[in-house]
């Protein structure tokens, strides 16, 4: 991969006297900036396979993403593709679903991402505004930066025709997911069919509510490894998988890197 730009250099630069973590697989580089306890900061290269369609499901955690586009990537919305151009900023609360496209076979971003609670004024929604701001020294900064362009924001999460159905597995979905539970439990608890609970969901979301579960109990692991030192094995448990072949198996499928490998590993 290409090394960061300059502007990348002098940004990283704010934040050098932060406990740094890095992550060097096949298909993404990272540098991760320990904040504090609940806020990091990334700056990502990662190779992409032009014409793909990728759906980001973002658990217990919050990313403001800001950088100069070119068309590398599109968000879809209600089956309509919407390319970014332009400096852009996203504000991505917990639990959003979005569909992405990548035009390139190459990205380059940079978020801040923190566990902390959200004010009421923020969005429960992703959104996107344009401006390219990323100087900011905690997250009451952010917020504030988010909030002064809301006549702006542009809703970008993923959705057709809202159902009720969807909308109940989701929220089930969202409460529940770090517990060890078979999408048929979902549909007994709503006292609706399983087909029917899959096709309202992945016709709203684009995604199976399986896969849902699956992916906010990695992206969740993901986050732990990144930025804690906790054994691997505990990790897995806490997001309600006790069998770690299983677990390392599957994390292999979500990131394409082992949970080890995941954790650090110098450039």
């Amino acid at each position: 991969m290409d090394t960061p730009t300059t502007s990348n250099f002098i940004e990283e630069r704010t934040f050098k006297n932060f406990t740094l973590k890095t992550r060097d697989t096949d298909w993404v580089k990272e540098r991760y900036y320990i904040l504090k306890q609940d806020l990091g900061v990334f700056f990502r290269e990662q190779k992409i396979k032009p014409n793909s369609f990728h759906t980001d499901c973002i658990p217990n955690f919050w990313l403001y993403c800001s950088t100069e586009f070119k068309g590398e990537i599109s968000y879809i919305r209600n089956n309509k593709e919407y390319q970014l151009w332009g400096p852009k900023s996203i504000f991505i609360p917990p639990f959003s679903i979005i569909n992405w496209k990548f035009n390139s076979y190459y990205l380059k971003w940079k978020a801040f991402e923190g566990t902390s609670h959200l004010p009421l004024y923020l969005p429960n929604i992703a959104i996107i505004f344009n401006s390219n701001n990323f100087s900011f020294c905690n997250e009451q900064e952010i917020f504030k930066h988010i909030l002064n362009n809301k006549k702006d924001w542009t809703e970008i999460n993923a959705q057709h025709k809202i159902s009720s159905v969807a909308l109940k597995v989701k929220n089930y979905i969202d409460s529940h997911f770090l517990l060890n539970f078979k999408v048929s439990d979902i549909a007994s608890h709503l006292n609706i069919s399983i087909d029917v609970m899959t096709r309202q969901f992945k016709k709203m979301y684009k995604i199976t509510p399986s896969t849902y579960i699956r992916d906010l109990k990695f992206y969740q692991a993901a986050l732990h490894i990144t930025e804690s030192n906790e054994p691997i094995k505990k990790i897995a448990h806490s997001v309600g998988i006790s069998n770690y072949e299983h677990f390392s198996k599957m994390f292999r499928v979500v990131f394409n890197a082992n949970p080890k490998s995941f954790r650090e590993k110098p450039f």
